[in-house]
């Protein structure tokens, strides 16, 4: 939790300074993770992992954030139309 909070002197060598969200991280943890960390003094820089196609090597890019943000939805689902309704039966 020191490594994500703004307490303290944040003088760590463990102070977070990037995230890399891997090949199959869903937009909607890069997004909650890039939100929750956007306010901190110190910034943080986000990262995502590619395949490059045609062989078994990866790469990892810069999170375009802004351009993230642009294709999310204004509001969230509720969880009923997210998830089907439980049957009680």
């Amino acid at each position: 939790m020191r490594l994500f909070s703004n307490k303290g002197v944040q003088v760590s060598p463990l102070a977070l300074k990037e995230v890399t969200f891997g090949l199959r991280c869903p937009t909607f943890v890069v997004h909650t993770i890039s939100k929750a960390l956007e306010s901190r003094e110190n910034e943080v820089e986000f990262y995502e992992i590619f395949e490059i196609p045609g062989s078994f090597d990866l790469r990892r890019e810069p999170v375009n954030i802004d351009e993230m943000r642009a294709n999310l939805p204004r509001t969230a689902k509720s969880g009923v139309e997210t998830f089907e309704p439980i049957d009680e039966a």
